[in-house]
């Protein structure tokens, strides 16, 4: 099922290639998937579920104490590896925000009904929101210098987020009852379908195997924790105590899922190593690509998902 994902990535890499369009389109095509594709997916998935009540929140509480808990345990091994902060503050970034709602969605599209899609759908949102606030919590901590710490700027951060907007508003409408307009309800359909083929088309245009000179440690430290030693232990941890089905494969998503693209954003107004958190997000982009694909083979195999 994640066969069709490496298609639509190799063709944005292969038209950038052949310049079929320009860094600046994918820049602002990028921004428009982000900001309005992809909520629209996410409100319509939503807003077409049943059985909104099946969500657990003892799992998303779970998920969100398990974020916590990895970003406490790798602050403190990258410290005691002697990672300069500026370095440590990507690196604890980049593991804790992955991106789940683009791959989330393609993939569950691919793989489950609408019923199970509508509740991915509505974890995906809360978790989301829940990690593009904690982003901006560890860069402040971090490196709010002479700023202090600002937590305005962090709620403001949570509440502009156009995807924790979408998935509130795909609550409240679905517990509501309120019928959309059937012109809206079509065009939102037809716009959400946009989402998954554009994203991927951007990602793979954005990928760049130039040189690797500078902070190499950083970078391979980095996907290795993310590729590799996080799915593992997290995927084993929510197997033991029973996680299955749906459930199983958000915790594989947040957990799995490359480096979220807009952290490079992020990476420019807080530090000067952007192009570090740049080359994670390609390296993990592909890496643990393969570490969904991987997931998915065993999980299925074993009858979890």
């Amino acid at each position: 099922m994640i066969l069709p994902v490496f298609i639509i990535m190799g063709i944005g890499f292969l038209g950038k290639k052949a310049r079929l369009f320009s860094e600046s389109f994918l820049m602002s095509a990028s921004r428009l998937v982000f900001n309005v594709f992809l909520p629209i997916n996410l409100f319509m998935n939503i807003y077409n579920a049943e059985g909104i009540e099946q969500v657990e929140l003892p799992l998303v509480l779970y998920c969100i104490s398990a974020l916590i808990g990895i970003v406490i345990v790798f602050y403190l091994i990258y410290r005691k590896m002697g990672f300069p902060l500026e370095e440590r503050a990507i690196m604890i970034q980049a593991l804790s925000r992955s991106n789940i709602v683009l791959f989330g969605l393609s993939l569950a599209g691919n793989y489950f009904n609408a019923e199970a899609l509508a509740l991915i759908s509505i974890y995906i949102g809360i978790i989301s929101a829940f990690s593009n606030g904690f982003s901006v919590l560890i860069y402040e901590v971090l490196l709010g210098g002479e700023r202090g710490f600002d937590i305005f700027r962090i709620v403001k951060a949570v509440l502009k987020n156009a995807v924790f907007i979408a998935a509130l508003a795909g609550i409240f409408v679905n517990i509501s009852g309120a019928d959309l307009y059937k012109p809206l309800w079509t065009a939102g359909n037809d716009l959400a379908g946009i989402a998954s083929p554009l994203g991927l088309i951007c990602i793979g245009g954005t990928l760049n195997f130039d040189s690797q000179e500078g902070e190499r440690r950083a970078l391979w430290t980095t996907v290795v924790s993310k590729a590799v030693i996080i799915p593992v232990v997290m995927l084993s941890l929510f197997v033991s105590i029973g996680v299955r089905g749906p459930e199983l494969f958000v915790m594989m998503i947040i957990f799995a899922a490359p480096v979220a693209v807009t952290t490079h954003a992020m990476s420019v107004i807080y530090t000067s190593k952007c192009e570090l958190c740049g080359k994670i997000i390609v390296y993990t982009t592909l890496l643990n690509s393969l570490t969904i694909f991987l997931s998915m083979y065993l999980l299925t195999t074993m009858g979890l998902l």
